[in-house]
């Protein structure tokens, strides 16, 4: 592993702190992939789009310039997940329920590099593959 910055960023949960995440990201001057689940019906947005217009509202504001959410790209986990294969940071920000998190960096193991690092945003769940 070089000592670059890093290339590819992505964030799994675009909840209130996986959105947060890809915010600060953002701020730093890189660009982020956001992933959540898909929309629950054809009149609601998928999560992360969502995510999005909640960052642009913010108050105060989690991005330092309103213009920085062009480097978040929302998307969906069941259509995206591929794109993770080519990231070299990927912070995982799901829900706390072990069974997701485990299928999750299952997944992730069988796709990354083994240079990526993956990291937690707040599970204190002990996983083992």
């Amino acid at each position: 592993m070089t000592n670059a910055p890093f290339q590819s960023i992505a964030v799994i949960g675009a909840g209130t702190m996986g959105s947060g995440i890809a915010a600060q990201i953002a701020n730093a001057g890189h660009h982020v992939l956001l992933l959540d689940l898909g929309a629950k019906d054809s009149t609601s947005k998928a999560p992360a789009l969502a995510a999005l217009e909640r960052l642009l509202a913010s108050d105060p504001p989690q991005l330092m310039h309103k213009s920085y959410v062009e480097r978040i790209t929302p998307g969906i986990i069941d259509e995206d997940f591929s794109k993770l294969a080519g990231c070299d940071w990927i912070i995982e920000a799901v829900v706390e329920r072990l069974d997701i998190k485990k299928a999750l960096y299952q997944q992730l193991h069988d796709i990354i590099s083994a240079d990526c690092i993956v990291s937690s945003n707040t599970s204190t769940i002990p996983i083992r593959l």
